[in-house]
């Protein structure tokens, strides 16, 4: 007998099926509807655990202690035979323990810095004659050597040039300091004079000052000389 429809146009259908009433029904649900992602996660999970089975270091390669020592690789070893020593200059000797009294060790002798002087000209010029040799005790103010210094020589030029100006300059400057006394004369001259005179006295100065720091030393009789 066959269903009709009702008086609402609504037809009749099969009762959904009865929902589970356990956890076990409702997890197998739950993986026939997943199944792929299971089956994934299973898959990642083997690959897992087969690259740490095969990471895990052997017994046999364990690290090596104090116990035992690393054996040097073959490949990195040199062998020399007696004529490759030789000829390398290679020695083996047996060490052996010295006395701690005792150091062997280079060494350069020298002069003790404390009693030692270095000199120096004070001009430029060529030793002419060295009046010392070479250990000799010397006294302070001795003469060691002579130099030969064309500064020395002109400065000794300049000097006495100097002191002739002064000399020439001096006479005039009284000679017309009386003419200017006497009316003889305007008071202009005498200070020209006046000035030539104190200009060459300077001149005389500098250059003596010059000539002291070379070494010298003045005598009013003879001029200048050298100690």
């Amino acid at each position: 007998m066959q269903s009709s429809p009702t008086d609402s146009g609504m037809s009749e259908t099969s009762p959904p099926p009865p929902a589970p009433h356990s956890a076990f029904a409702r997890l197998q649900v739950a993986l026939r509807r997943n199944w792929r992602v299971v089956t994934l996660c299973i898959v990642v999970a083997l690959i897992l655990a087969g690259i740490l089975l095969f990471r895990r270091p052997s017994p046999e390669a364990a690290v090596p202690t104090a116990a035992d020592p690393v054996k040097p690789s073959t490949d990195s070893a040199l062998t020399l035979d007696t004529t490759a020593v030789r000829l390398a200059g290679i020695s083996v000797v047996t060490a052996s323990a010295s006395s701690a009294d005792e150091l062997v060790a280079n060494g350069a002798i020298t002069y003790d810095a404390d009693r030692v002087a270095v000199l120096a000209p004070r001009a430029d010029g060529r030793i002419s004659a060295v009046l010392t040799d070479l250990g000799q005790e010397v006294a302070a103010g001795q003469v060691l050597a002579q130099v030969e210094s064309p500064d020395v020589g002109q400065t000794r030029g300049d000097l006495e040039r100097a002191r002739a100006g002064v000399s020439v300059s001096k006479r005039n400057y009284e000679r017309e300091k009386r003419l200017y006394e006497q009316e003889i004369s305007p008071q202009k001259e005498m200070l020209d004079a006046e000035v030539a005179y104190r200009t060459s006295e300077a001149d005389f100065n500098s250059a003596m000052a010059k000539l002291k720091s070379y070494g010298a030393t003045t005598v009013p009789a003879t001029g200048v000389r050298k100690p």
